[in-house]
């Protein structure tokens, strides 16, 4: 295990905004180096000398391949070669860039084809021999590439490029069963032993990578709710130095801060509830106040545009925060009463409680829709569907889809709901309870289609649907249930996943992976853990850590070729598995405690991994 240290951020000044509901500006800003996290540039180097094949460099978000060789080194009348012998690994979801390059023959121009395939999704060969893209999903992809000289010589040479899973989890674990105070660790999946590093052991909480997997950000907490925000590098051969964004005796709202989708800022509030923005670029993290007053729990940052609310002297405004030509352009864009909000995936809608209730926002000139009388209200991920609830259990369905609609659609629910609602990512389509059965409701053509699930499952007390948006998973009392709800024809749910019922009466609990069919269950008497895969319900039931654990959550890697299970158990303790569901039987132990203080204190929570 090893220690990490931080680099603190540098002063920076300041002029105010002024407390007005509207007032834009940016005012400062100020670069902070980190040093660390130097992986992804040894590769450039040999790629200046003809013929003699540069070493792929490592890590980094965009280019981690270097260039190989220099076209055209050889001597004429050499054989033709194709350079290099292998390509560099690619990571999922990170950018991926490697050079091809050839020598002898009849010499340049040299032209790259794929011969036989295919390559990852999202990764191209140039005709100039240039490997790029972003690799969506982890394995081996054999490949030929062939290329022709200036006279049309030929030559094929068989690659493999592999495409690893994410390098990273953190974890963060407490000094015993009853503290609150914690230490943060981060695990190389990549390394046989898991070698660890200690980020910090203050109290250290909600860690959270950005989207493309290169910084992880967490705040140290100093006192209830605030803290000090630091960054870390991770996309060398070891994690970079720790840089604070703050500055000596300033705390930053450790609940209020979130990554823009392209990774290049992060948006936090600092104590005084000014909202800043590190902007990060080739390992400078430069910081920015772009806002006075602004609400630490009431901006989002759906797309290319951060909305937020301030609050200036009991007003409460809706902003929206753009970026032109590099510079922040602030623009009121509404007056919501409430500072949370629900975005639409492009930004352009929100849903916020108003002076007249819920409405709909057009974040782009601050027009708003009422939605009516409803006091529960439940919004799907993609924005598709809205869902409202009155008190005696009726719904009401919106779909904005670009457009506010004039009245709201009906769904043919009535009666006393449960509450359970489950949204499908893919489709609009979404299952609630109707008093003790489940619903699958869809929106076809501007018109609601209900289908009630036939089966012998008992109250209902937990859904979700798959990744696909196709298979719909509930529990109900003793029993994971699971039914297909594409197509026209009836719905019947089957088991699944079968228990006893647990003390509590909860009914077993599950997570669905987030690409494969596959959910861990549990719960019942004994506590069981069950890797199911949902669509197949003749493949045989997996117990991945054993039959005396009760387990409390679980977590799967973006590419479901990881799943951290937090449990424990009289026996065991508390206890952090890794597992992979290609060895389910073979779980690693990432660390346990007994919680009494014995030879193993620390006890740990949920594990978090890099994208």
């Amino acid at each position: 295990m090893k220690r990490w240290r931080y680099l603190r951020g540098l002063a920076l000044s300041s002029a105010l905004l002024g407390a007005a509901c509207g007032r834009t500006g940016l005012e400062s800003e100020e670069g902070v180096e980190t040093r660390g996290g130097s992986g992804g540039n040894a590769g450039a180097a040999g790629g200046t000398r003809g013929g003699t094949g540069g070493v792929a460099g490592t890590g980094g978000t965009t280019g981690t391949a270097g260039t190989f060789g220099g076209s055209g080194g050889a001597p004429l009348g050499m054989p033709l070669e194709l350079l290099p012998g292998e390509l560099p690994h690619a990571r999922v979801r990170w950018g991926y860039g490697a050079s091809l390059a050839a020598r002898g023959g009849a010499g340049q121009p040299y032209t790259f084809a794929l011969q036989q395939g295919p390559l990852p999704e999202d990764v191209t060969l140039s005709t100039e021999g240039r490997l790029e893209g972003t690799p969506r999903k982890v394995g081996d992809y054999p490949v030929r590439v062939q290329v022709r000289d200036a006279a049309g010589a030929a030559l094929s040479r068989d690659y493999v490029l592999h495409v690893d899973s994410p390098r990273y989890m953190a974890y963060p674990t407490f000094l015993s069963s009853s503290s609150t105070r914690t230490a943060l660790f981060l695990a190389d999946l990549t390394t046989p032993e898991l070698e660890t590093y200690e980020l910090a052991d203050g109290s250290p909480s909600r860690n959270a990578f950005s989207p493309d997997g290169r910084w992880l950000a967490f705040c140290n907490h100093v006192s209830q709710g605030y803290g000090e925000i630091f960054l870390v590098d991770t996309s060398g051969e070891v994690p970079g130095e720790l840089v604070s964004l703050l500055d000596p005796g300033e705390l930053s709202h450790c609940e209020a801060w979130e990554w823009s989708p392209d990774s290049k800022r992060l948006a936090y509030v600092r104590d005084d509830d000014s909202l800043w923005l590190a902007e990060l670029s080739d390992g400078v993290v430069k910081r920015t106040r772009t806002a006075e007053a602004v609400a630490p729990q009431g901006f989002r940052w759906p797309a290319a545009s951060l909305i937020f609310v301030r609050d200036t002297l009991g007003r409460a405004c809706m902003v929206r925060l753009d970026f032109e030509g590099g510079k922040a352009v602030v623009s009121v864009v509404g007056a919501p009463q409430s500072t949370l909000l629900s975005l639409s995936p492009n930004g352009e809608l929100a849903f916020a409680m108003g002076a007249s209730g819920y409405s709909l926002v057009r974040t782009m000139d601050g027009s708003a829709e009422p939605l009516g009388p409803w006091p529960v209200w439940y919004v799907s991920p993609t924005f598709e569907l809205l869902l409202g609830r009155s008190a005696a259990g009726e719904f009401s369905i919106h779909s904005p889809q670009g457009a506010i609609l004039p009245a709201p659609l009906r769904a043919g629910v009535g009666g006393t709901s449960l509450g359970i609602v489950a949204f499908a990512n893919a489709r609009p389509a979404l299952a609630q309870a109707e008093n003790a059965k489940l619903v699958v409701t869809e929106l076809r053509g501007g018109s609601v289609v209900d289908r009630a699930l036939g089966g012998g499952y008992d109250l209902p007390r937990r859904a979700a649907f798959d990744s696909a948006g196709e298979v719909l998973v509930f529990a109900d009392r003793e029993t994971v249930w699971a039914s297909d709800t594409t197509g026209d024809g009836a719905l019947n749910a089957r088991p699944v996943s079968q228990h006893g019922p647990n003390p509590q009466n909860q009914g077993p609990v599950f997570t669905l992976a987030s690409a494969t069919p596959q959910l861990l269950a549990g719960g019942g008497n004994p506590y069981e853990l069950r890797l199911v895969d949902v669509r197949d319900p003749k493949k045989p039931l997996v117990s991945p850590v054993g039959a005396d654990l009760l387990w409390s959550e679980a977590a799967w890697s973006p590419d479901d070729t990881h799943l951290a299970i937090l449990g424990g158990s009289p026996r065991l303790g508390r206890v952090l598995y890794l597992v992979t569901p290609d060895r389910p039987k073979e779980p690693t132990t990432i660390i346990r405690c007994d919680g009494n203080g014995g030879a193993e204190p620390q006890c740990p929570g949920i594990a978090t991994f890099q994208p």
